[in-house]
């Protein structure tokens, strides 16, 4: 998780890596710290709800 300041507000980038036969996938959220808090719930259950067949 990265946390960048700009103008007005800090963004937050959170990266989650994982192997997809046999191949790297990269997924990033990314959003400014006070949306990110405030939908946290929902940024946890899109990145929980991700299923890669």
């Amino acid at each position: 998780m990265f946390t960048t300041p700009s103008q007005g507000d800090e963004l937050r980038r959170e990266l989650m890596v994982t192997s997809v036969g046999g191949r790297m996938l990269v997924m990033t959220i990314a959003g400014n710290v006070k949306d990110y808090s405030r939908n946290e719930a929902v940024v946890r259950n899109l990145a929980n709800s991700v299923r890669v067949n």
